[in-house]
């Protein structure tokens, strides 16, 4: 079909250039978010101070470079844990939990936390209660999941390949970092954690960021304009 919506940039010049395909008409649509209305309350235990990470806990979505992050900037705070929020997947025989730990070595792994799967609602919460989202994963279209952190004024740090530039303006509304270079990821994390002001400041403009520019009612207007250019 001649006429596509993307929803990023990236993923519409990487569809054009592996399928060798070029559209008449290729506007970008982003995937909306709703601003939570209220939270629930959290039916399980949160240490005070944490690193949230929240998504499937697996190798392509940068699990396994936080935990290597997370030998640098857990040894750095002592008072600071890791919690990971989603699905445990098993890759090379080893459940991503088991790896993590592996990564992360015995001295730390007493503060690295693993939810299993919850309610999207209670992954808000949960959300809405972190120090810091870190999700630097390897290969996104344009995920929901930072933008919801956002949307709870959480500072992000996220990744600065991929579709990640679309989603933040690095220094302003959270902080991209290399997925490839868990060092970087480190750096990154334990900026925000160090500068209260920084982070209270990247949760603020993150936040109308994600009313201004990802709101549901922009999606479907943008949407229903793409239509009426298809039909004329």
């Amino acid at each position: 079909h001649p006429n596509w919506i993307a929803v990023s940039e990236w993923i519409g010049r990487e569809t054009q250039k592996r399928y060798h395909l070029k559209p008449l008409h290729m506007p970008v649509v982003y995937n909306p978010v709703a601003l939570p209305v209220h939270f629930p309350g959290v039916p399980f235990s949160l240490p005070d101070t944490f690193v949230l990470y929240a998504g499937t806990v697996s190798e392509r979505k940068g699990a396994f470079v936080l935990a290597e992050a997370a030998r640098t900037f857990l040894s750095s705070f002592q008072d600071v844990h890791l919690v990971f929020v989603g699905r445990l997947t098993v890759e090379n025989g080893c459940r991503a939990d088991e790896t993590i730990r592996q990564i992360v070595g015995d001295r730390i792994t007493e503060r690295v936390h693993f939810t299993g799967p919850i309610n999207h609602d209670v992954v808000l919460a949960c959300m809405k209660k972190a120090r810091v989202f870190a999700f630097p994963s390897k290969l996104e279209a344009f995920s929901l999941v930072p933008l919801e952190a956002m949307s709870c004024s959480i500072p992000v740090v996220y990744s600065s390949s991929h579709s990640g530039p679309e989603a933040i303006d690095d220094g302003v509304t959270g902080l991209l970092a290399d997925p490839s270079r868990p060092a970087d990821v480190a750096e990154k994390v334990m900026r925000l954690l160090s500068d209260r002001s920084l982070s209270e400041r990247l949760g603020e403009n993150a936040k109308k960021a994600v009313e201004e520019r990802f709101s549901l009612k922009q999606c479907v207007n943008q949407t229903i304009g793409f239509y009426a250019d298809c039909l004329r």
